[in-house]
């Protein structure tokens, strides 16, 4: 019984170790202009996914807490001086719920 126990909780440990290793640390939004923010989040280590999760995530966080709705306006990925290493920039806006902006641009093509 102990064995399986001990088992579990090294497991349990490793898992929560490589769990931290791999957070993101994200920046705090950064108003640009009316509406308008920039944010970027960076890993250490598990490459650009988990900073891009991480930086959309914190994205949506600041405009659901504004009652407002994400428009990306911008993005970009970087690998660090690893190839483990993240970094994730955004630049968004919040907008009001049926908001012109948030509707896709639909621009005809000449024929």
């Amino acid at each position: 019984m102990k064995t399986v126990f001990a088992l579990g909780l090294a497991i349990s440990t490793a898992t929560f170790v490589a769990g931290c290793r791999s957070a993101a640390q994200v920046t705090q939004p950064l108003r640009v202009d009316a509406d308008t923010y920039r944010l970027s989040s960076r890993t250490s280590s598990g490459g650009t996914g988990p900073a891009r999760d991480a930086a959309m995530s914190a994205a949506r966080q600041q405009c659901v807490q504004l009652s407002k709705q994400l428009l990306v306006l911008s993005s970009s990925t970087n690998i660090g001086s690893n190839a483990e290493q993240g970094v994730f920039d955004v630049t968004f806006r919040c907008l009001a719920p049926g908001d012109p902006g948030l509707q896709k641009s639909t621009t005809s093509k000449p024929r």
